[in-house]
């Protein structure tokens, strides 16, 4: 095989199972309904309108990445003692309630902390005063435990400057037991519900030089249901925007919503925690002003993250809404030159399309200081540099994905991390990390076979002693670019970089013997050897492996056997 063959996912069309968990449940339960109508009765606390010096966080923000704040975190220190709550007597306990404002926000999100695990029983519903709209049933395993011990939850964004809160407490549970604290509100001033609307001393609309993804061809339109625009909170309570993309397993039978992001967004679990996903988002026809979308809630659970590549990788816990697409995806490297497409959100518009090629590879030289990064050419670098011919990105678009097209299909090759495209700068360039990069990390949730060490041009095939066990070898002494190559028969139409790529991949398993250094006249011998077919003794003689933690031909044998299935 050609060392430019694919090893590629097709998308699918997500349908949840009948018995998956739904994010936001918008219905009344008992326990409110009788509470209704007790506006006497509901504790009120009213914070002042935010001040200039507060809001210029979201209007002064200047930054390589594109990540961006939309709200601010409000302190909450007159909310009175549980115990002081107008508590009522309902079916099966008690029920009392609390009303927030924050005046000018678009949306506001609650957040609780306790320090102990809420009682059996004790349910939790978020609402809107003016409308009644309710969210929840939340309970005690909602509440997720920090590093400090304590427990936390934050609420779903509620539409409007006040957010109101219900606490029923079953019978036996008494106020003065519970340890929930109000500490603070993220004040949301970005509204999702009229397009192009003002972020608080932001641009009011997204420069013309965007084009809306209604306005790309029909087969990018499919494609863009894979992606989301997501809201999360940092630990200072300030709320962001990132986008994010669903991607497709190898394992046809089974639907799981992976999504892939930018490590920049989210920084822990308990950012991932607090996140929010706005689906399909985006207007009815290419014309339209009008935008619309679905919204799910649960958070998500941070499978890998590597600041070095800037990804993220997370599951869902709450199903997305039907007819979301899983992306398709592709490891191959990308040339110079190639076409390639974006598909992202940007702080203040629906979905957006952009289209143009990559440039070069460049590697950053500098870890990120408030946001803004350094990167220089590099044929063997992390990122894939992008240059417009249509369209940009925008603030709110990191993480997004960079597509390529094939035989009419699209497939995911990167995210983005940052970038200088303006729309009166579309010619500087934006850098994506490139997934193959950050795939060793994905391949426990993504790959459905176990192989870990593989030929160095073919993940789904077996290498082979005299070529692939000897450029492994090689790789193992140092050596790199045309030196991999030299004098070996069968590879001059091999691309080095591609080589170089799944040499990459396959270093967490080159300590064969286990010593805790990676020797190629150890690792690599071993590896040439059992290839070879060498068993027992003449697998280690000579060797040296006295020490090593396998030593024994049987414990070296058994792990390669392993680290070789297919």
């Amino acid at each position: 095989m050609p060392a430019q063959a694919q090893y590629a996912v097709a998308p699918e069309v997500f349908q949840a199972a009948p018995a998956a968990k739904r994010a936001v449940q918008l219905k009344s339960t008992q326990p409110f309904a009788q509470a209704r109508g007790l506006a006497n009765k509901t504790a009120r606390v009213e914070l002042a309108a935010p001040t200039t010096s507060e809001l210029q966080q979201l209007s002064e923000q200047a930054s390589d990445h594109k990540a961006y704040q939309v709200g601010i975190s409000r302190t909450l220190t007159t909310v009175p003692a549980f115990k002081n709550w107008q508590w009522r007597s309902v079916a099966g306990g008690q029920v009392a309630h609390v009303e927030v404002s924050s005046p000018q926000a678009h949306r506001l999100r609650l957040q609780l902390k306790a320090a102990n695990a809420l009682a059996q029983g004790v349910e939790l519903r978020f609402y809107v005063p003016s409308t009644q709209q309710v969210y929840g049933v939340f309970k005690a395993a909602d509440f997720r435990e920090l590093a400090d011990k304590t427990w936390q939850l934050w609420s779903p964004s509620v539409p409007g400057e006040t957010i109101g809160l219900e606490m029923f407490l079953p019978a036996g549970v008494a106020p003065e037991t519970v340890t929930l604290q109000l500490p603070r509100v993220s004040h949301i001033a970005y509204d999702f519900d009229a397009t192009g609307s003002a972020l608080a001393g932001a641009q009011a609309k997204a420069p013309s030089c965007n084009v809306s993804i209604a306005c790309a061809p029909q087969r990018w339109q499919e494609t863009a249901k894979a992606v989301a625009q997501y809201l999360y909170i940092a630990d200072n309570g300030a709320s962001f925007m990132c986008t994010g993309t669903l991607l497709a397993d190898q394992d046809t039978s089974s639907q799981i919503p992976y999504m892939l992001s930018a490590a920049h967004c989210l920084q822990d679990q308990a950012a991932a925690d607090t996140a929010e996903f706005y689906w399909f988002y985006r207007p009815s026809t290419c014309q339209s002003q009008e935008a619309t979308y679905q919204v799910t809630s649960g958070g998500a659970d941070l499978l890998a993250r590597q600041a070095a590549v800037d990804g993220a990788f997370f599951k869902l816990r709450s199903s997305p809404p039907n007819g979301v697409v899983l992306a398709g995806w592709d490891l191959s490297r990308l040339q110079p030159e190639t076409p390639v497409t974006a598909l992202h959100h940007v702080v203040s518009e629906p979905k957006y399309f952009s289209q143009g090629r990559v440039k070069q590879f460049v590697e950053t030289i500098a870890p990120p200081v408030d946001g803004a990064y350094e990167v220089s050419p590099d044929p063997r670098g992390d990122f894939a540099q992008v240059v417009w011919n249509s369209g940009i990105t925008q603030a709110g678009s990191s993480g997004s994905g960079l597509w390529i097209e094939r035989d009419g299909v699209a497939y995911l090759k990167g995210t983005l991390m940052g970038g200088q495209s303006r729309c009166t700068t579309p010619n500087l360039p934006d850098d994506y990390a490139r997934l193959e990069r950050f795939y060793p990390a994905l391949r426990p949730w993504l790959a459905t076979q176990a192989s870990q060490l593989h030929s160095v041009t073919q993940r789904d095939a077996q290498p082979l002693a005299l070529l692939d066990g000897v450029v492994i070898a090689r790789y193992m002494r140092g050596e790199r670019g045309a030196a991999l190559l030299q004098g070996i028969a069968e590879t001059e139409a091999w691309d080095v970089f591609e080589v170089e790529q799944h040499l990459w991949e396959m270093q967490p398993f080159y300590d064969i013997d286990a010593d805790g250094e990676v020797s190629s006249t150890r690792d690599g011998l071993l590896l040439i050897r059992y290839l070879l077919g060498l068993r027992g003794e003449a697998l280690v003689k000579g060797l040296g492996l006295q020490g090593a933690e396998r030593a024994e031909p049987a414990d070296i044998a058994t792990y390669l056997k392993t680290a070789l299935s297919l």
